[in-house]
């Protein structure tokens, strides 16, 4: 494990230009990573036992290199939401798929063949039989994942059951932790991406990050789909020690939580999207870009008839809202540059 270690971050630091480029896209970035530091992790997965430690730390690097790639390595967002938005599992499901294909191979394989003869073989242990570590471990990933591997089915078929199983399984234990979850994450589940625990796709990131580059813009919308872009409403308790707390009248701490551009309102993410009037020019040019394009004039003025305004922010970037690639390709270069 340590050696897998070693091998993994040393390609972390390997790609570092690629992650922090802003002239790179997403997509490009999410093929490096997975044709060139995922391998490195599944090389001999199939034969060693991860403990539920060393899976959390196959885990962070994946999510530590998305977080450089979108220039969220002070933020702390929810995982889950993180690899959703760029389309991947967590590192340990992946070891669990390859382990589960590697079962499928050897229980397809002919009689005759020696991998198939020690996998069938009885080991023993002061003339007692035994079951090796290995067996169950894949035994409790056969349960887990539900998988049924019958003695006349092709491996290609295998493959993809593998991949469907590993894939609702993580989607129904995502909507059982979801009680107990991050609020962030109950955010990004049910206004910015609700059809994440029914279509979850694993093929590509999710379709804004594919209209353009990672800009500053784009990242700062990522921030603000996953709920951590800091506003002066949610942080200006800490600018003050606990003990002088009594010291500062009450209309004082009302202007230091005011908008530092109007300072008529408390800053928070709706006002600066919707309402400040210091960006009145700016918010128009970006309505007026998204009414040009076909639909998105009665999408617009549906956004901004939600009452609650962190719904209004979470729907108002929500891909799922707006609908295709078509209309994202406009609407996305739009706020992001609005953001920026």
């Amino acid at each position: 494990f340590e050696s897998v270690m070693r091998k993994a971050e040393s390609a972390k630091y390997c790609y570092m230009p690629i992650w922090k480029s802003r002239r790179i896209k997403v997509e490009v970035k999410r093929i490096v990573l997975l044709s060139c530091v995922r391998p490195l992790i599944e090389y001999g997965c199939e034969v060693w036992i991860p403990t539920p430690v060393q899976q959390r730390k196959l885990d962070k690097i994946q999510t530590y290199i998305i977080k450089l790639c979108m220039q969220l390595k002070s933020d702390n967002p929810s995982s889950d939401a993180l690899l959703a938005e760029w389309g991947l599992k967590p590192m340990h499901k992946w070891l669990h798929e390859r382990i589960l294909m590697f079962h499928a191979k050897l229980s397809l394989m002919p009689g005759s063949r020696l991998p198939k003869q020690l996998f069938n073989a009885v080991w023993l242990k002061n003339g007692r039989a035994v079951v090796l570590p290995w067996q169950k471990h894949v035994a409790s990933l056969l349960l887990k994942y539900g998988i049924d591997i019958a003695p006349g089915c092709e491996y290609t078929s295998c493959k993809s059951v593998i991949k469907r199983c590993v894939k609702s399984v993580w989607q129904e234990d995502l909507s059982l932790r979801l009680p107990l979850s991050k609020v962030s994450l109950h955010r990004y589940i049910n206004w910015v991406n609700p059809k994440l625990l029914t279509t979850l796709s694993l093929k590509s990131p999710a379709q804004y990050l594919c209209v353009m580059p990672p800009s500053y813009g784009l990242e700062v919308m990522m921030r603000v789909r996953l709920s951590t872009l800091p506003v002066h409403a949610h942080t200006a308790h800490y600018s003050r020690h606990d003990g002088d707390a009594g010291n500062v009248p009450q209309s004082d701490v009302v202007v230091a939580r005011g908008c530092p551009m109007c300072q008529h309102s408390e800053e928070s993410l709706a006002h600066l999207l919707f309402d400040c009037p210091r960006t009145q020019a700016l918010r128009t040019v970006m309505y007026d870009a998204i009414c040009q394009v076909e639909g998105c004039d009665a999408k617009l003025a549906a956004c901004l008839a939600i009452s609650d305004p962190r719904r209004r922010v979470c729907r108002f970037v929500s891909d799922d809202f707006w609908g295709s690639v078509s209309e994202l390709q406009y609407v996305v270069p739009s706020i992001a540059q609005y953001l920026a």
